[in-house]
């Protein structure tokens, strides 16, 4: 079991003994609806450049009718298992980009981290 020190407001946490944890972290940037696309296309390039692979991606055009995100990926770095999820949404005018990791272990000696909330 992992701990969650940074997560969603519905999320439960679950604790363990001895330390470990999982991290995530999300932001969000403003960025017209007509330039999310491209933005997205330049993180993705940006992140394939960096070793992550891309798990899935999906492209509506800017003035698609769907209520779905405009764009969105997920990409996965194939040696750490770092995640990175980008998502825009049509008429907000913003991009979300979170981060999770895997379970981290501390080393024996370190202290364990206390758990603190999303504020």
């Amino acid at each position: 079991m992992c701990k969650t020190i940074v997560q969603p407001r519905e999320a439960t946490p679950e604790h363990a003994s001895d330390g470990r944890c999982t991290l995530f972290h999300a932001v969000h940037a403003d960025v017209p609806d007509d330039q999310q696309n491209d933005v997205l296309r330049k993180v993705r390039d940006l992140l394939t450049g960096e070793g992550l692979k891309v798990t899935e991606y999906r492209e509506n055009s800017a003035d698609s009718p769907s209520a779905q995100p405009i764009a969105a990926f997920s990409a996965r770095h194939p040696s750490s298992r770092y995640v990175v999820d980008v998502d825009s949404t049509k008429g907000h005018n913003r991009i979300s980009l979170a981060v999770r990791t895997p379970c981290l272990i501390p080393p024996p000696d370190s202290p364990s981290p206390s758990p603190t909330g999303t504020p």
